[in-house]
Formats: structure tokens, sequence, C-alpha cells
């Protein structure tokens, strides 16, 4: 995902909404000119008005300025030289607005863009985190999908990236009325390698819901704080737990389609499918009657819509409903996701297909994809890998074998599921080693081999779980498993 692309900023608002900017004389005439400029970079990147502004900035009277005026010029023109490609001056400009005023947390947001441009993911997650910091209180304006992408680009074992968790912890993070506790163990885990061990149980604390719990009951290192006989870590309470509170958290805000979204999640996790199916589908006869009469919504973070309807999805399936569930799919691939071509549910409607045994017709679901993040790429080659070995298309599998070993890291579920299905035993035990004597990785892996309660699959997935449970047999996986985590089953879906 490429986290810059050019967006108009509330650059005169930025200007004016501080209070400390109130005109000053002598500089009342220059300031209102440094304003005007500023305003002429509103609409996109202009290499005139850029000139003009450098000039006002180098002006001996720029220094006369109240701080966070200057520092909001610096930061106009910062942000216009990244959409001119000047990425050096942008970083420069923009280090020198987070010098005048560090307070202001946009700043610090621009700062981390631009630093992920140059290519320095871990500086970005450093910056980020200070824009989290200043500013907890405007959390909930930053994009999730932005701030993901900012941890999944920094170094697993990187500072920015401890210190982006931390930040976001601190704040009280939550996303559609949850926390997003897979995070908190991923902070679990670069305390505990930091020797941070202190900073332990207040993140345990707050690790309730089924993934992170899963986590870290499967990781031995947390052992020493966690009892998993005790009620606080049993699984499926803590869903139910989960789900009342999102019950709570939809009646105090019925509007919230992110909050409804994780409610129907809480139910797949617990098998009430026909639950979800009636909530989906009063929630889709309500979008669709507003959508008819041209109004927006009737809901807030509308985004997730799709989300909630991906979990309808799930639920026929689960009820062997799968022609329902397959015209669903098709009408979700139509949806526009964040205004841009539908990539998710593009996907997921091959991977439907795929198992379904229908390869050309998962081939085409796949065939424009338009852009598409390092995760999605893996899963639409493991889509080409399947497709053309059920069309005996030996080349084109090798061809897209070959990526996915290539590119093993950017989805490591992914790939083990590749190896699974082509039977390659003996490469799946090497990866699976390899991956849990990684500090960074291991959690993911142990989350991905507990047994849980799985939906019938699909045809072409048939052969997984069966050899999923050989690999874990095997005394070489069995003993990598056994000298840093455990697997254990759980009557839930994970």
């Amino acid at each position: 995902m490429r986290l810059y692309r050019w967006r108009t900023l509330p650059l005169m608002l930025l200007l004016l909404a501080v209070p400390a900017l109130a005109r000053q004389a002598p500089a009342d005439d220059f300031a209102a000119q440094l304003e005007a400029t500023a305003a002429t970079l509103e609409a996109g990147p202009n290499a005139q008005g850029q000139a003009t502004l450098e000039r006002m900035i180098a002006d001996p009277r720029f220094d006369t300025l109240a701080a966070p005026r200057q520092a909001a010029a610096l930061a106009v023109a910062g942000w216009n030289a990244l959409g001119l490609s000047q990425l050096a001056r942008s970083r420069e400009l923009l280090e020198r607005a987070s010098t005048v005023a560090p307070s202001m947390g946009a700043i610090w947001y621009m700062r981390a863009v631009a630093d992920h441009q140059a290519g320095e993911p871990d500086l970005a997650a450093a910056h980020l985190a200070r824009r989290v910091t200043v500013e907890p209180q405007t959390l909930d304006a930053l994009d999730p999908g932005v701030i993901y992408s900012f941890m999944r680009d920094a170094p697993p074992d990187g500072e920015g990236r401890r210190a982006l968790l931390q930040a976001l912890f601190d704040a009280h993070w939550r996303i559609g009325g949850t926390e997003p506790t897979a995070e908190w163990y991923a902070l679990a885990v670069l305390q505990y390698e930091a020797g941070q061990r202190d900073a332990l149980p207040a993140i345990l604390a707050r690790i309730d819901s089924a993934d992170g719990m899963v986590r870290v009951r499967a990781d031995r290192r947390f052992d020493a704080w966690v009892d998993r006989a005790a009620p606080r870590w049993d699984v499926r309470r803590a869903v139910q737990q989960q789900q009342d509170a999102l019950r709570v958290a939809n009646l105090l805000d019925p509007d919230d389609m992110s909050v409804l979204a994780n409610l129907a999640a809480t139910m797949l996790s617990l098998g009430e499918y026909e639950e979800v199916l009636r909530m989906s589908e009063q929630v889709d006869a309500m979008v669709t009657a507003a959508q008819a009469q041209g109004a927006d919504g009737p809901y807030t973070h509308m985004d997730q819509f799709l989300w909630l309807m991906e979990n309808r999805v799930s639920a026929l399936r689960r009820l062997g409903r799968i022609d329902e569930a397959l015209a669903l799919r098709r009408r979700l691939g139509q949806m526009p996701e964040q205004g841009q071509r539908n990539v998710s549910q593009a996907l997921n409607l091959g991977e439907m297909l795929v198992g379904m045994q229908r390869p050309q017709e998962a081939l085409d679901a796949v065939s424009v994809l338009g852009e598409t993040s390092p995760y999605g790429e893996m899963v639409a080659h493991m889509l080409k890998l399947l497709a053309a070995r059920q069309m005996h298309d030996q080349a084109t599998a090798t061809q897209a074998l070959d990526y996915l070993r290539a590119h093993r890291a950017d989805a490591p579920r992914v790939w083990l599921t590749c190896l699974l299905l082509i039977d390659a035993q003996d490469e799946a035990a090497e990866f699976v080693r390899a991956e849990l004597a990684s500090p960074w990785r291991r959690g993911d892996m142990l989350f991905d081999l507990q047994d849980q309660k799985d939906p019938e699959p699909l045809p072409a997935f048939a052969p997984l779980e069966p050899r999923a449970q050989a690999l874990k047999a095997r005394r070489d996986v069995r003993a990598a498993i056994d000298a840093v985590g455990r697997v254990e089953h759980y009557d839930v879906e994970l």
C-alpha cells in the first residue's frame, strides 16, 4: 500500500485555528500574504506557489511570526513539496516545522508519511507514535488501515514499531468498540524481548479478546503471568464477554457500523449463524432503502458494511447455503472499497470459486485487481497456483509457486496453506520450524497451529485439515512447538 497519495489538507484551518495566531504588528501584511500563498496550495501540488512560499519562509520577517504560524507555514510547504516529489526538501521543511511546534500532531503525521516514502519505515512509525502521543484525543481521526500499514512495514523488532504500539496502547486505541488485542500481544512480545518485563502485567491485563488471549496462552514466554486454568483466560468466555460489551456499545450508538461488524464476528465465533443472518439482513435492508432515496448512510463507518456482509457470507456457508453465499459475494465484489476497486472481495470471491473447483471463474474474478497489498498479491498467486493445478497447467502453477516462495514473508499463513495443499510436508515442516524460531513471527505461527472448530471445507480445501494435523504430529514439528509454546483445542472459531 502506498501511504501517500496527494490529499488536500485543511491548510488554512491549520494556519488559523491556533489561538496564538492572532495577528500581530508589524507582521500583519506579511502574515496575510503568507496565508494567501498557502491558500494557493490547497488544491494540490503547485510548483509556483511552492516557490513563492519558500521565498517567504526565507524572508527575515518570517522569523518574527509566532512559532505556531511559522510551523504551520513550514508544514504547508513540506506537504506540498512531498506532492511535487521533492522528498528531501519535504523532510527538511517538516523537520523544521516539528522543531518549531512539537505539539502540533498533524506535522508529526506528515513527517511519518514523508519518512515512509523515503524508505525509512521504522522512523516513520516513531514519528506516527509522536503524533499519537501529542494528540491522543484525536486518535479516532486516523484511518486504522493507515496505522496498520505503518505497523506492518516497520521492522518487527524496530524501536519505532515498539514506540507506536506503546503510544496506541497508552491512548486506549479502539476499533469498532474493541481494543486490538493482537497488537497488544505484539507489544508484549517487544517489551519482553527488550527486557521490559515490568511493563507486561499492564499489557496482559488489557488482552481480553479471543485472538490476543490465544496468542498469550500459546506462547511460553508469558507462562509466569498467565494461569490458563483461570476463568480470566477462558477464550470462549472472553468471546461471550466481548459480545456483551459490543451489544452495549450498539445500544449506546446504534448507527456505528463498525460495532455491528465486530458484533457479527463474535456471533460467528460462537456459532450463532442464524443471528448473523437476521442482523445483517436488517442492516442490508436499511442501507438499500437509504441508497434508493439517494441518502448517505444511514450508519457511520459505512466502510465496515462490506465486512458485516462478509460475515453474512460466512454464516451462509456454515449453514450449507453455498449458492446464496456465492451470489452475495459476487454482489460485494461490485461495491467499492474505500472509493477504490474492491480488491478484498475480488480475492474472497476467487478463493470461494477455486474452493468449489471452478478454476476459470476464479481466475476471471482476480484478473484485474488494481492496487494490491503484498498480502493481497500472495493470495492472488495462491489462487493462480490452485486454479492452474486444477486445470493441469503445470507451467503457470510453477510460476505462481516460485512467486509465493520468493515472497513468503509477506503472508506466512498463505504460504503454509499452499505447502499443505500441494502436500509438500517436508518444506512445510522446515518453514514452521523457522517461524517458531523467530521471536517476532512465533506468535502468528503458534496462533495458526491451534486446533479450533472449523466449518465444512469447500471441496478443493478438504485435504487441508488432515494434512495440517499430520504436520503437527511430526516429531520435528512437535519438538519445535514444545520448545516455545503449545497447541490447544478451542470450541470457538478463531
